[in-house]
Order: C-alpha cells, then structure tokens, then sequence
C-alpha cells in the first residue's frame, strides 16, 4: 500500500485517492458448455481505469493486473454455447446476431484456454461449474425477500404498459378490417400483409390461457367441445383431433381449438401454436391470415439457447437464444417477426442438459 501511496504523490498530472471501502475490480470467467473452454478477463473500476490512463499502470504499482491493490473480486459464468473462438473457426466470417458468446461480460486482458476435450472431460468440468455458479449465487433470506419484491413490482409495471398499449391499439385500428386474399406476386401479397396489419385490430393469442374463463370477443382462440367433432376429424399436422398431436409430450392432453371469428378451422392447441409462432400468421387449412398479439403473462422473461441438431446438408448447425417463457412486449407494429423470438413449449434449460450433452448426479 505505502508503494502505492509513492507512485500517487509522484503522479504530477492527476493524484487520485483511493477508497478501502470502495468497488473492486472483477476477475471474469466464463465457461462455454458446448466446447469446454473457459474465457478469463478483467473488468476494472472506474477508479483503475482513470489511474492507468493517467500514467500510473499496474506495473508501476508493482500489481500484475490492475492499478487497484486490493484482491480481484471473482465472477463466475455458465454460458450454453461455444466460445468465439470455435464459432469462427468453424463458420470463417459468421456474423450471426444472437451467438451465445456476444451475450458473455467480458473485460479487457481476455485469454481462452487452448484445447480439443472430450465430452466427458466437458461433462465433469460442467458439473463442477455449475456447483461454483449455484454457491456464487446464494443469497441470504432478506435480500431475497428483497428480489422477489422487486419482481412483482416489475410484473405490475408490465402490467399496466401492456393494458396501455392494448387500449392504443384498440383506438386506432379497426376490427372488421377485411383480411386480404393471398394471391399475386410476393411482392403484392407482402404489401396486401403490411396494410392488413396497419388497419386490422389484433385478437389477443394469450399462451397462459386455460380455456376454463369465459371467451371475449378479443380472444383468437376458442375450445372445440367434443361433442361438436366428428371422430375421423384431423388437424393440419394429420394425427386425429381426439389424439395427442404432433407436438404433445408422452400423455399430455393436447386440446382441440379454432380460430374465433374469421375462418373458424379446427387444429391442436400446440400445434396451432408453432405454426403461428414460427410461420406467416396463416391459417395452415385455408391460409387465411389472421392478426395476434402475443401475450404470456407479465413475470420476468427467460430464454434458453437452442441448437439446431438437424441442419441442412453442409450448414453448421444454428445456435441461438430463445425466449421461453415470460412477459412479451405489445407488437402493434408492422414487424411480423416480432413474435418469431418466442418459443412455446420449450422446456428450461439454463445447464445445456438438453442440448446433446446431459449431464449425470
């Protein structure tokens, strides 16, 4: 520390005092499930980085990484995804807009750990990165009274901004707009989409609905009674109505629904859901589009990142970051793919259990 002292009262530019009880720098590492690198690099104060631009550099004060004597605070993070270096060595140029790294704090100074491990290797250094992130995180019982307060007051601001934008789009839009017939030229049918959006009052795809509250004429979607199908009946994926569909999981009801008002065809639940959520807004029997806003509750969002693990011939496999569950922003705009962020249904997966690589206690 008297070294330290020296080099600032020798400092003839700037003299900067230091504070025993302010911020410490942070020693950043990170860990990349899908390769197994780890990526270490420093994140300085404010303070450390105004010492180093006026001259004083760690090496002056006999430090090795940092102006600031005091002990580096340890950060550590999980992240789903394969480090920048693996990215671009396998896809030379990628400028891909949601790769797992881009989304890594990372300080200056970074290095990378050199090397080809096998998926056990991987396997046994997850698991002990996962315990060090699980500890880190701990906190006492009155902070997280704290957070969960905070939560909640973060739902109810969601809340009332999304009513709000509701209410807008309800003034200056029209719900007996006609829906445009998709014929013509791309460039026709784009045009005839865009005016349908900009005029068309929006129906509301609500992804917590349970179909137990009674229907409103802003729901887009409607239970089928069973009594009103015929046992033959088929959704557009060509299991029965009366079966699990294409995308339900081992024993789990996927109920029949249709479209309220417009074109009143008939499909699964979740299947009706992935079409509208990863395709143009269409009806998949009559393509007949239709105009929704998501909604999906107000909770603070979580995403998962998620490999594609069936590319197409000579492609690399897509990795990219999905929301999964969690409030979704009012679209009122002409964005289409405002709502393709979303993926319903998808299970968490903060570990990278899911992604080709599970992981055993």
């Amino acid at each position: 520390m008297e070294l330290t002292r020296e080099v600032l009262a020798s400092t003839k530019e700037q003299t900067l005092e230091f504070n025993p009880l302010g911020p410490k720098c942070y020693k950043l590492k990170t860990f990349f499930r899908l390769c197994g690198e780890v990526q270490t690099s420093y994140l300085h104060t404010d303070l450390c980085i105004e010492a180093i631009s006026s001259g004083l550099g760690p090496g002056a004060a006999g430090l090795p990484f940092c102006w600031n004597p005091f002990p580096l605070v340890k950060h550590l993070s999980y992240c789903v995804g394969k480090c920048e270096h693996c990215h671009t060595s396998v896809e030379p140029g990628v400028d891909r807009p949601a790769v797992p790294w881009k989304w890594v704090q990372v300080g200056d100074q970074a290095s990378l750990s050199k090397g080809v491990y096998t998926a056990q290797q991987i396997r046994d250094v997850a698991l002990n990165w996962r315990s060090a992130v699980e500890a880190q995180e701990y906190v006492p019982r009155t902070e997280r009274l704290r957070m969960e307060r905070e939560a909640e007051e973060r739902r109810h601001d969601r809340e009332v901004e999304w009513n709000r934008a509701w209410e807008h789009h309800q003034r200056h839009t029209d719900a007996n707009y006609p829906a445009p017939p998709m014929r013509g030229s791309w460039q026709e049918i784009n045009a005839a989409i865009d005016d349908f959006l900009r005029n068309r009052r929006a129906k509301i795809l609500d992804l917590k609905d349970d179909f137990k509250r009674p229907r409103t004429s802003d729901d887009l979607l409607e239970r089928v009674p069973a009594a009103d199908l015929n046992a033959e009946d088929k959704c557009f994926c060509d299991f029965k109505l009366s079966e699990p569909g294409l995308y339900s999981d081992d024993g789990d009801e996927d109920i029949p629904v249709r479209f309220q008002g417009g074109c009143r065809h008939v499909a699964h639940y979740k299947c009706l859901i992935r079409a509208l959520t990863t395709q143009r807004p269409l009806c998949i029997s009559c393509r007949e589009l239709h105009r929704f806003v998501l909604k999906n509750g107000f909770d603070d969002p979580k995403f998962r990142w998620i490999v594609d693990q069936s590319p197409e011939k000579d492609e690399v496999a897509n990795h990219a970051l999905w929301q999964i569950s969690g409030y979704i922003p009012f679209h009122g705009g002409l964005n289409r793919r405002d709502q393709y962020n979303f993926k319903a249904f998808e299970k968490e997966d903060r570990w990278g259990d899911l992604e080709g690589l599970p992981l055993e206690h």
